[in-house]
């Protein structure tokens, strides 16, 4: 398991989520969502973004338990 982030790695994330969702929620664009959340590409390509932005036109790709990636399907 690889060490958390720094603090000020943390405090840098939250001010560029508190900034994003606010114009994803203000124009109704999609979803932000942060860490942990698996994207999945493959069987064995998963990763775990620090902020991701899903546009309401992808919906689809959220499951209860992960992102479908781009390269599923």
């Amino acid at each position: 398991m690889s060490p958390a982030p720094p603090i000020k790695h943390q405090a840098i994330l939250r001010n560029l989520l508190r900034i994003i969702d606010k114009f994803v929620l203000e124009n109704q664009l999609g979803e932000v969502l942060f860490t942990p959340c698996d994207v999945i590409f493959s069987n064995i390509n998963i990763m775990q973004p620090d902020i991701l932005f899903i546009s309401k036109e992808n919906f689809e790709i959220i499951t209860d338990l992960n992102i479908k990636g781009a390269l599923l399907d």
